[in-house]
């Protein structure tokens, strides 16, 4: 099983970093369309939104339910993205 999946290293998730960027590169099209085509209020807003969901709330000793893996998958690259 490690042999194979040392030959699909991305597909696998063995290496979590390539696979999201690739991920993200895939998705990054579309990301464009949206930021071409939101007015500014809405873009301030989505990047405020994005700010408190993913770096305020986490941080609180709260218990959110928002776990998007810790900065490791796509919903955190997405937000990076955004930025």
């Amino acid at each position: 099983v490690e042999i194979v999946k040392s030959f699909f290293p991305v597909v696998t998730t063995k290496y979590w970093f390539v696979t999201v960027y690739i991920a993200l590169m895939l998705i990054s099209p579309f990301l464009n369309v949206l930021i071409k085509n939101i007015d500014k209020k809405r873009y301030k807003l989505l990047i405020i939104t994005n700010l408190l969901l993913f770096s305020i709330i986490p941080i609180l000793p709260i218990q959110s339910g928002l776990l998007f893996g810790y900065g490791y998958g796509i919903v955190w690259f997405v937000n990076l993205y955004l930025q």
